[in-house]
């Protein structure tokens, strides 16, 4: 094949250097995705049997799905700098091997903090797997038809790995104990690790640079960590003022001003202190963590400016589809995963097409096209938002936003990567894993507010022309709205655990008042979510236009494989 000829930008190797057999690596790869998908994703669905067996607080549970967010966001730059000095291959092992610690930590966990420790493995263990992986395959697959064909597989795992995990999640907590169920992947992360170990060898570098910024580690560790944290619980804590009763590990919040402030200026500070600090060090010519020569690049940068919108816009729609599904029409983890199968399925289709598009109309074009037909799927599924609706009812909407999604996240990936240099490619590959977490959790926190204050509003004004409802039950609208409104970034929706919120299933149905009240309040919801759908149309739109930037490449022949 012609891509075994093909040497990877500045660096003078080939594939066949990395690895013998790269179709082999490519599916050990997967898994891994598979892996990482199912462990974010997974926890949201089984806190309800973890605090009744661990007798866990809301605000431990909560804790234990955002500290790996947290912990992945602290250590993401870090994980590409330690990439690019030991090599992809070595760095993957080492994220399998906390990945492993973590799952063995919480399956096993008898009190809340082996839980939070783990999940603190796991984000570490998750930027250690993901971001050698990317490396790799821009490593394996550095040109031509196969990159693209590898690269849209890659979305399609994503798109598997989607449609897996609610419905996987589903089954487990029906059939088996959450502990076994929670482990039911280690062997998987195990195969990868393993199997790659034997079919891959990543040769080191000696351009790469050896020093690690220990400074610079720490401020955008403590910078982002703080950040994504806020961002995450601010629903919980309270964006400016703190709700009372609000603890942390038995620590209770002494101060009226919000937890969130606190750290949101705490961040600020910290990543201010980071650019003056990197712009200082790359001016005397040392070793900086940001790599000032990639965002100069106008392929780099104006890819993750598409990744910037991509996840802080459309990515949400994966959030709040399923926090509607819970919240409105009622659906358990199982029906839920299957309602949302037909945007798994393009996701998948969309991954696996990729190639054939890009051949035809190019990859900055395929771009386009994507980013488009993401705002035509959400476009086409709001006004199906509503009480009556059903998962079939959305099933088409949501393949059309599947199919451009997939295309986006198969094309984002490899468009940025192509030109970043082999010792050079684990920094590149974290910087667009940070640019991803950074931009999903401002776009979570921000489109939450905006869904919160809209429930609200629409609420308010429901309540006004029904004088009919009591003042309980008014309070107990006005609670429903308070904790089902804010989506969170780690995939399943709804803020705070299932069953830790107050159920409209679960009120009295012979009170004709309460019966009133939760059809005013799952309405309002539903206007509220098209409120958000028509906010995430406007950032894809703009996303489109970025794509606008990104340089003419050319067109790989049908020849090139």
């Amino acid at each position: 094949m012609a891509t075994q000829a093909t040497t990877q930008p500045g660096t003078g190797e080939s594939p066949a250097q990395i690895s013998s057999h790269p179709w082999v690596a490519y599916i050990l790869l997967m898994l891994g995705v598979l892996t990482t998908i199912f462990y974010i994703d997974i926890l949201s669905l089984m806190v309800p049997m973890i605090r009744q067996d661990l007798d866990l607080s809301h605000g431990q549970a909560s804790l234990s799905i955002t500290i790996l967010l947290v912990s992945s966001a602290a250590t993401v730059v870090t994980t590409g700098q330690i990439c690019d000095r030991i090599g992809p291959l070595k760095t993957y092992v080492i994220g399998g091997i906390l990945m492993f610690a973590g799952i063995l930590l919480v399956g096993f966990a008898w009190t809340s903090w082996p839980v939070l420790i783990g999940r603190i493995l796991q984000g570490m263990g998750v930027n250690g797997m993901v971001v050698p992986m990317m490396a790799m395959l821009n490593l394996l697959f550095p040109s031509g038809r196969v990159r693209m064909l590898a690269f849209g597989y890659f979305a399609s795992a994503f798109g598997v790995g989607f449609i897996a995990a609610p419905l996987l999640g589903g089954i487990l907590m029906e059939y088996m104990t959450w502990r076994w169920g929670f482990m039911v992947m280690a062997p998987v992360c195990i195969v990868s690790v393993v199997g790659l170990m034997m079919f891959v060898r990543t040769p080191s570098h000696p351009g790469a640079d050896k020093e690690i910024d220990v400074v610079g580690t720490i401020l955008l560790a403590l910078g982002l960590g703080s950040l994504i944290y806020a961002l995450n619980e601010g629903g919980h804590y309270g964006w400016f003022t703190s709700r009372s009763g609000i603890t942390i590990l038995g620590w209770t919040w002494p101060l009226e001003i919000s937890l969130t402030v606190v750290l949101l200026a705490c961040s600020t500070a910290m990543l201010v202190l980071f650019w003056f600090h990197q712009r200082h060090k790359y001016k005397r010519g040392r070793r900086s963590l940001l790599e000032f020569e990639l965002l100069l690049d106008r392929t780099f940068f104006a890819g993750l400016l598409v990744c910037m919108f991509f996840f802080g816009g459309g990515y949400a729609v994966t959030l709040i589809m399923p926090a509607f599904m819970q919240v409105v029409l009622g659906l358990d983890p199982i029906m839920m995963g299957l309602s949302m199968l037909s945007m798994g399925l393009g996701i998948a289709c969309a991954g696996a097409m990729a190639m054939f598009i890009a051949e035809r109309i190019g990859s900055k074009n395929s771009l386009t096209i994507g980013m488009l037909a993401l705002a035509a799927g959400v476009g086409i599924t709001m006004p199906f938002v509503n009480v009556e609706s059903t998962g079939l009812i959305l099933g088409v909407p949501l393949f059309i936003f599947g199919a451009g999604f997939g295309l986006v996240y198969a094309k984002v990936n490899e468009v940025v990567l192509a030109q970043v240099p082999a010792r050079k490619v684990g920094i590149g590959a974290a910087t667009l894993l940070g640019v991803r977490l950074l931009s999903a959790a401002i776009g979570a926190a921000l489109l939450s507010i905006l869904l919160r204050h809209a429930t609200e509003d629409f609420g308010r004004e429901f309540i006004q022309d029904n004088q009919v409802i009591s003042e309980e039950s008014r309070e107990r609208m006005l609670v429903l709205m308070t904790r089902t409104t804010t989506i969170r970034q780690d995939g399943m929706g709804v803020q705070g655990a299932p069953g830790t919120m107050l159920n409209p299933a679960g009120l009295s149905s012979r009170q004709k008042e309460v019966v009133t009240a939760i059809r005013g309040y799952h309405n309002s919801y539903s206007e509220a979510t098209r409120l958000v759908g028509g906010v995430i149309v406007v950032l894809v739109v703009a996303g489109t236009a970025a794509t606008l930037l990104i340089p003419d490449a050319p067109r790989p022949s049908s020849g090139d494989d």
